[in-house]
């Protein structure tokens, strides 16, 4: 597996996130990964999030992971679920603009 560290820009804030690619060359299908909730402990390091991940990238689909805001490097801070709609909105965004990704599949 590949990892690609990027910096997500949405909504004013910068947030957190990790492009991981299959071995093998692309262009992929991909799937944005979130976190389980912050408040608990949440972030895009979480065991569940990384086996999904690593599931994936074996099997030629690519994920994003990124952390929402307030968590881990990601600026701002929690918003009750509005502002991490958008954070998920932004992450899907670009994963589509990514060169590695195929947004068809």
């Amino acid at each position: 597996m590949r990892k690609i560290q990027i910096d997500l820009p949405g909504s004013g804030l910068v947030l957190e996130a990790c492009l991981d690619l299959p071995a093998v060359s692309g262009p992929f299908p991909g799937v944005v990964l979130c976190h389980p909730h912050p408040l608990y402990g949440g972030n895009m390091n979480n065991n569940v999030i990384l086996a999904v991940s690593r599931a994936l990238t074996s099997n030629g689909i690519a994920s994003l992971r990124f952390n929402f805001r307030g968590v881990g490097r990601s600026q701002g801070c929690f918003a009750n679920g509005i502002g991490e709609q958008e954070d998920a909105r932004a992450a899907l965004l670009l994963l589509a603009k990514q060169e590695e990704i195929d947004p068809s599949r």
